[in-house]
């Protein structure tokens, strides 16, 4: 997303969307993003009677494109999370600084939405969006 002309630092943009739906009483996302960098500030999830306060994205990591399709990996060149992958074509924020792998490789750490963090080999990160 552009950031709006004449926007100044400490604005923030906020988006709430609200739902309801015969399974619950009602559902209200709030995203709010600081507008001259397009940072992530918060993320809350409530799924009334129920709330969520998403983990937010770690300091100094940057949104980037991803390049191919690939696992999510534990560590530098160390196993595969079971069910976690990314395709090309997708966005991600990604820790800007590569690091070399067990296997000798260069891995990226990449931030999945959630409370850990994975790694991808470097070469599937592309440039921002």
């Amino acid at each position: 997303m552009s950031v709006p002309a004449g926007t100044q630092v400490g604005d923030v943009l906020e988006f709430k969307v609200t739902a309801t739906s015969v399974l619950y009483n009602g559902s209200l996302a709030t995203l709010k993003f600081d507008c001259s960098t397009g940072a992530i500030l918060t993320m809350t999830f409530d799924f009334l009677p129920l709330s969520y306060q998403g983990v937010p994205v770690p300091d100094d990591f940057v949104l980037r494109s991803i390049t191919c399709d690939t696992a999510a990996y534990s560590s530098p060149g160390g196993g595969q999370v079971e069910g976690a992958v990314v395709t090309a074509g997708q966005t991600w924020f990604v820790n800007p600084t590569p690091v070399t792998g067990a296997d000798g490789g260069s891995w990226t750490e990449i931030f999945l939405a959630g409370e850990n963090t994975a790694f991808i080999p470097t070469a599937c990160v592309g440039a921002a969006p």
